[in-house]
């Protein structure tokens, strides 16, 4: 998946993998990677591997956006990410369901066990804090 981050944003926020491991490669600008205590400045032409079983995030601290490829082993993530991004999110949007009501908090849980992810939305709010980010 190649992605595109502005500046001063936060990724997801932290989150494990039962199985998954996720391997970025920074094609263009900086990006701030946490995986369990560490954070890790990746530059453009670096690698960044983030293990299952390790809670980690990232986000663009700079004033520059950055454009990233994320790749995905051990699961079929893409079919994660297409029926969060692809058709739930904009089918709540359409509907005018807030994405912090019950119904979407349900539906995303669902995806979320189905695909062995555990979030943990309570540390994104610190982290934006601490680095100056837009959610």
């Amino acid at each position: 998946m190649e992605g595109i981050m502005g500046p001063k944003l936060m990724g997801p926020a932290p989150h494990v993998h039962k199985d998954l491991d996720e391997l970025m490669f920074v094609q263009e600008g900086t990006v701030s990677i946490l995986v369990g205590d560490n954070v890790y400045e990746v530059e453009a032409g670096g690698w960044h591997l983030r293990p299952h079983g390790i809670v980690h995030t990232f986000w663009n601290a700079t004033d520059k956006p950055v454009r990233y490829i994320d790749m995905f082993f051990n699961q079929d993530f893409e079919n994660f990410l297409e029926a969060m991004f692809g058709r739930l999110i904009p089918d709540l949007m359409k509907r005018g369901v807030s994405l912090t009501s019950k119904e979407a908090t349900d539906k995303m849980d669902t995806l979320y066990t189905r695909y062995g992810i555990t979030m943990f939305e309570e540390q994104r709010q610190p982290i934006m804090a601490k680095y100056g980010l837009k959610g």
